[in-house]
């Protein structure tokens, strides 16, 4: 009897087993990056375009930032899958049961492949109910290897006796990478118009922290003649058509800045 119970759990542990193969798994050739780091000057106003402002507004208003991007300069192109629908997947190993699930309209990143009997299999990884990985093989057409599944675990391809695939097609493309962009804000300044009388035409500079607090230390009054056709600041020329003690029309001429 207990010879009979041991045949027997030897056949259970038997059914489902299915093959495991050695393969190897490749890598897209990574990319060389480069760092590339400008200033960038967000402007209230456009050079050579005319605008009016009311007492007490900004005349000039600069928020400048550097800005650093890790340009891709070797493959800067990646490949991707995705699907209109989920791919389902139910496979058995021994007794247990395990399922697959992609996501309906998910770009996964391609970064690996095999080469099966002279064919490239792309691979898109998934995790199983259990929290086990598998890489899902796909070609470059979008059909997918349904006879077998790479496990991570096991690190070889895995052909079950038991395997149900519910059809999806794949997109296989190929997109732009992406760059790490990295924004520092740094001091932004302005310059507000302060009205006019018959003895001066005003105005106030003031500048900031990165963090967008006064640096009163920077603060400076500024008086042109009432009648200036054209007034200076700093790398600033700004030709002024009409000005009031309640608003001025005018138009920057050139700043200074790139």
């Amino acid at each position: 009897m207990v010879k009979k119970i041991i045949i027997l759990f030897c056949i259970l542990l038997m059914v489902g087993c299915g093959q495991w193969r050695a393969v190897s798994i490749h890598y897209m050739p990574s990319s060389e990056q480069v760092e590339e780091k400008i200033i960038v000057y967000e402007k209230n106003y456009e050079i050579g375009k005319t605008k009016t402002v009311s007492i007490g507004q900004e005349i000039i208003r600069v928020d400048p930032y550097i800005k650093k991007t890790m340009k891709n300069i070797t493959h800067p192109f990646e490949k991707i899958a995705s699907s209109l629908d989920s791919l389902y997947i139910e496979a058995q190993y021994k007794l247990t049961n395990y399922k697959i699930q992609s996501d309906a309209q998910k770009e996964y990143s391609i970064t690996k492949y095999v080469i099966i009997e002279g064919r490239n299999y792309n691979i898109i990884d998934l995790s199983d109910n259990h929290g086990s990985s598998w890489g899902i093989l796909i070609d470059d057409n979008g059909a997918i290897l349904k006879s077998g599944i790479y496990s991570y675990y096991w690190q070889m391809l895995y052909y079950p006796d038991t395997i149900s695939m519910t059809p999806a097609k794949f997109n296989v493309s190929s997109r732009k990478k992406k760059e790490d962009v990295n924004i520092t804000k740094k001091a932004p300044f302005e310059l507000i118009y302060s009205g006019k009388n018959d003895v001066s035409l005003n105005a106030t500079y003031r500048e900031y922290t990165a963090d967008e607090l006064a640096r009163t230390a920077f603060y400076q009054n500024l008086t042109y003649r009432p009648d200036a056709k054209n007034i200076r600041f700093k790398n600033f020329e700004i030709q002024i058509h009409d000005a009031s003690n309640e608003k001025i029309t005018y138009t920057v001429l050139e700043d200074g800045l790139n």
